[in-house]
C-alpha cells in the first residue's frame, strides 16, 4: 500500500450550537375531511348530480338543513342556489325522511 499525504485537520475551538433550533413538519391527514369527502361523493352519482337526498352541514358560519343539487371541485350547491365551500365544511350527514 502507498503511503498517503496527511490531510489537514483544523481544531475546533469554539463550540456549536446551529443544531438547537430545529423544527420538524409533518403533515397530518384529517379524518374528519375524508369522512366529509366519503359522505359528499356518496350522495352525488355519475355527472355530479344528486338524488335529492336532504342533508344537514355546519360550517363555521351557518348551519344548513336542504338538499344538495350538484357540485364541483371545490364547492357544492344547495337546492336555494346557495354555494357552500367544500373546504369550509366541518360536518355534514345524510337526514332520514
Amino acid at each position: 500500500m502507498k503511503n498517503l499525504p496527511k490531510l489537514y485537520k483544523q481544531d475546533i475551538t469554539k463550540g456549536f450550537n446551529n443544531n438547537k433550533k430545529v423544527c420538524y413538519i409533518t403533515e397530518e391527514k384529517n379524518n374528519s375531511d375524508e369522512r366529509i369527502s366519503l359522505i359528499i361523493n356518496s350522495i352525488f352519482h355519475g355527472k355530479n348530480m344528486s338524488d335529492n337526498i336532504p342533508v344537514s352541514i355546519k360550517t363555521n358560519e351557518k348551519q344548513y338543513n336542504t338538499i344538495l343539487v350538484a357540485k364541483d371541485k371545490t364547492k357544492i350547491y344547495t337546492l336555494e342556489n346557495e354555494a357552500i365551500l367544500i373546504k369550509d365544511i366541518i360536518e355534514i350527514e345524510k337526514i332520514d325522511h
